[in-house]
């Protein structure tokens, strides 16, 4: 194969225009090709690209192949799986939160598992219910038993994904537990941004098994829709399939499902059939889509 030759690789780690692809032969050093930067095409961690290798072994990429989904917090391509993470208490779950992750996954195509961690502080089994009944998987999850770590190596083999969660929900033990050739590394940047260190913290791929990735990255779990085209707004409907059958059959055509009377939606909500937090959140993503569209065209 001559050296001009393209070449399949995918992006681990992206640091100041430097990307680490890894290869069927290891990991090449690259740098974008001058196309993609004039076409101000930015690369992500997790892409599927073409590069081309140069004389000394580093490569330059040429292309990128077609992305499955992309994300903006955090930056990264190709993803399989979200596994939300919530503390079953300290700190109690935001249970609208969650919601709003699963929605934006929905959006982009990802499965989705929800951990309910730290149950040896507290009966996971409300909270549980409410998340089974919309056709979630719900692991639950203990660090110092190591409950359910054996259940989620199992749901994300094969599969790259991230962890989302926020801050005190315990998702560092968790991936310590689940990961600990790796997590030490995690950790000890995450100490470094506590002490005030000046670490910038970049998004990075992990292999942490036969095609399965783990993604590590500064931003999982912000949820600020108004400032960041987290989801398609027309993609909202079809971000709580628990609501969709319920959506059609209102009594009007153009129907919010918010609070209109004769929605079959909110009937459902009364009926105890969709949870009263669904909904919630929903219609908190409705108002957000909606001034995010005023603000767009005023």
């Amino acid at each position: 194969m001559g050296m001009n030759d393209e070449l399949r690789g995918r992006i681990l780690v992206g640091q100041k225009g430097l990307y680490t692809v890894e290869t069927d032969c290891g990991s090449v050093m690259c740098k974008a090709g001058s196309k993609l930067r004039k076409d101000g095409i930015k690369l992500l961690c997790g892409d599927n690209v073409f590069y081309r290798l140069n004389d000394d072994g580093s490569g330059f990429i040429v292309g990128i192949d077609e992305r499955k989904n992309d994300f903006i917090r955090p930056p990264v391509a190709n993803m399989d799986l979200i596994v939300i993470v919530a503390a079953v208490k300290s700190p109690d779950p935001d249970i609208k939160s969650i919601n709003m992750l699963t929605a934006i996954a929905h959006s982009k195509g990802t499965d989705v598992v929800i951990v309910l961690n730290k149950t040896d502080l507290s009966d996971p089994t409300e909270l549980k219910t409410i998340f089974e009944k919309c056709g979630y998987t719900v692991i639950c999850t203990n660090a110092v038993s190591g409950e359910g770590v054996s259940e989620i190596h199992n749901l994300i083999k094969g599969k790259t994904c991230f962890f989302a969660g926020v801050s005190g929900v315990g998702k560092s033990s968790l991936l310590h537990s689940l990961f600990p050739e790796i997590s030490t590394e995690i950790g000890d940047i995450s100490k470094k941004i506590l002490r005030g260190k000046n670490t910038t913290r970049h998004t990075q791929l992990y292999k942490v098994g036969e095609k399965t990735y783990l993604a590590d990255s500064p931003g999982f779990g912000m949820l600020d829709f108004l400032n960041f085209d987290l989801m398609d707004p027309d993609s909202l409907c079809d971000s709580f399939p628990e609501m969709v059958e319920y959506m059609t059959r209102c009594k009007y055509k153009k129907c919010s499902h918010t609070k209109e009377d004769g929605c079959a939606v909110i009937k459902a909500v009364e009926d105890g059939i969709i949870p009263r937090e669904r909904h919630e959140a929903f219609c908190e993503l409705h108002r957000l889509m909606a001034l995010k569209k005023e603000r767009r065209y005023s």
